[in-house]
């Protein structure tokens, strides 16, 4: 049986953290401070746990390296790098970018779904390794985004299903609009189980 004491602990840690919350999200942010991936991680991990029924540890993914002075020299034809942090998974973890350099809460919260969503989904599948393994660049980057593309199909009709396409999963390809799918300039309609809901 607990102590009182620390019946008294837990209370006012819970209270503590409670209060810092609301704090962080209604109070303490600057207008033009990008929305970061700290303050919607609880909610993102129920999400992953609901979607997905086990929870995934989420770091902070950071930007690569900036190329050398010497590998630029001596790897003049080495193709431009990108300079933000994308996010990752090893089929055990997911790595997200600290923030998205956006400040509008609703659409960094939608950004961080979407991107949730996908890499819990890649790291279900168990692909993560099988991509390291493969020795060529090309089969590898072909391989990866064969397998984005995948995990996103698995994601998409679970998205529709839920009703959460109001506040628009900018992160994924389609969108969508009286039933039907955009997806660049042409629509293609729903399967029958999204539109049932």
């Amino acid at each position: 049986m607990a102590e009182p004491e620390d019946l008294l602990v837990d209370a006012a840690r819970h209270a503590t953290v409670f209060i810092r919350d609301t704090w962080r999200r209604h109070y303490a942010q600057d207008p033009d401070q990008p929305v970061a991936l700290a303050s919607l991680a609880r909610r993102l991990d129920l999400l992953l746990s609901a979607a997905c029924g086990t929870s995934f540890p989420m770091r902070v993914a950071l930007p690569p390296a900036r190329p050398t002075m010497l590998h630029r020299f001596f790897n003049p034809a080495a193709h431009p790098r990108h300079r933000r942090a994308l996010p990752a998974t090893n089929d055990s973890a997911l790595w997200l970018p600290a923030h998205l350099g956006t400040c509008d809460p609703l659409e960094a919260a939608a950004l961080y779904r979407a991107m949730a969503l996908q890499q819990a989904f890649r790291a279900k599948r168990g692909s993560a390794g099988a991509l390291l393994a493969l020795t060529r660049p090309l089969l590898r980057d072909t391989a990866l985004v064969l397998e984005a593309q995948a995990a996103e199909a698995e994601v998409l009709p679970r998205v529709y299903m839920t009703g959460w396409t109001n506040s628009g999963p900018t992160g994924l390809t389609g969108q969508t609009k009286g039933g039907r799918r955009i997806e660049g300039d042409r629509c293609a309609p729903l399967p029958i189980r999204a539109r049932e809901r």
